[in-house]
């Protein structure tokens, strides 16, 4: 359709496993990322940090309050929490060479997936807010991007989005 109205428009999609590789849940039943870049059609990156997991604060359940969202989200919950914090902590170390935070850096690396992509942070506090802008300035070589891909690898990435009540609800 873009393609042939010469609109780019951009599609939000809220299926991501992941900041940076969810080709794997993004899109619909019939639309992959790659088609959707095919006909000119962006990606809206809601909720890039994975609901701050990637943000490189978040260490356990423990740190998260009684009624908090996440501790219902399989991705959050016992050993999955442990295996997806080992990729974070390996991207931390690649921010800490670079001198920002790992929710910059995780930032910055959906940035530069392209012009087509737009990533929504959240910015409900100034140090989220300090973090997406920081994002901005942040300028990934090849090397450290590939460095971040190999630590964050959506294969590996265990517990889905959300409980498989809504993941059914949203057709994933």
């Amino acid at each position: 359709m873009a393609a042939a109205t010469g609109w780019n428009s951009y599609r939000s999609q809220n299926r991501w496993r992941n900041t940076g590789p969810q080709v794997r849940e993004a899109g619909n039943a019939n639309t992959s990322i790659g088609e959707q870049w095919a006909h000119g059609i962006g990606f809206v990156a809601y909720a890039p940090l994975s609901r701050g997991l990637l943000s490189g604060e978040i260490a356990s359940l423990d740190q998260l309050g009684d009624n908090d969202r996440r501790r219902d989200m399989p991705r959050f919950q016992g050993d999955n929490l442990d295996t997806n914090l080992a990729m974070v902590n390996a991207m931390a170390d690649i921010a800490a060479s670079k001198g920002v935070s790992t929710a910059a850096l995780a930032l910055a690396w959906v940035l530069a997936r392209g012009d087509d992509v737009l990533p929504i942070p959240g910015c409900s506090r100034r140090d989220t807010l300090r973090d997406s802008l920081m994002a901005l300035e942040v300028e990934l070589s090849a090397d450290e991007l590939g460095a971040i891909e190999a630590a964050v690898d959506a294969e590996r990435i265990v517990g889905t989005r959300y409980p498989e009540k809504q993941m059914a609800r949203l057709g994933i």
